[in-house]
């Protein structure tokens, strides 16, 4: 019998088994311990995305749900999460894309030229995570000086520990973050 658990470290070091498994034999799953649904085949979750009715993102996107609480995009449903999104695009246009090529294209050749001066390099620390964390930062304005911090602080936002400390490290990861974007609208404003 198929039991999966996301948080066990044989998932984590190779996920893909597991995910077979569970299209062959438990397209619907349910785990009854940590109180959770699993849909694994791309029809059904293209499905399931598009019947939000059904399928509210209201109640959160994580197992645990604590991220119901966050304003954030994607755990809204219509029409809310339609008015937001309309917003967002408006900073996704295709212009402010092409206007953002000069400094993609800087950012790579300076990570780049950095790591072919180095006896190692990580890639994934040093140039996948950096790329989009310096972009998007980019796109919505977040100043380089506060790039690092925000990382630092979103990590710990999705970090999956057990028990107060780990809710309370989430909690307090929150209210910094929301206080340098406070701090920047603030800004902005005057």
């Amino acid at each position: 019998m198929l039991e999966f658990n996301p948080y066990e470290k044989i998932f984590a070091d190779d996920p893909y088994p597991v995910y077979r498994r569970l299209r062959d034999e438990a397209p619907v799953y349910h785990c009854a311990p940590l109180n959770f649904w699993a849909i694994s085949r791309y029809a059904d979750v293209l499905e399931a995305h598009r019947d939000f009715k059904t399928f509210s993102s209201a109640g959160g996107v994580t197992i645990e749900g604590l991220d119901a609480m966050v304003p954030l995009l994607i755990v809204k449903d219509p029409p809310e999460h339609l008015w937001h999104k309309a917003l967002i695009t408006k900073v996704f246009t295709p212009n402010r894309m092409a206007a953002l090529e000069p400094f993609i294209r800087a950012l790579v050749t300076s990570l780049l030229d950095t790591a072919a001066r180095q006896e190692e390099f990580d890639f994934v620390q040093q140039f996948a995570l950096q790329v989009p964390l310096q972009v998007i930062s980019e796109l919505i304005g977040i100043p380089a000086e506060h790039r690092g911090e925000v990382h630092q602080l979103t990590s710990k936002l999705l970090h999956r520990g057990e028990g107060e400390a780990a809710m309370a490290q989430v909690m307090q990861a929150m209210g910094a973050v929301h206080e340098i974007y406070l701090g920047l609208v603030r800004e902005r404003r005057s």
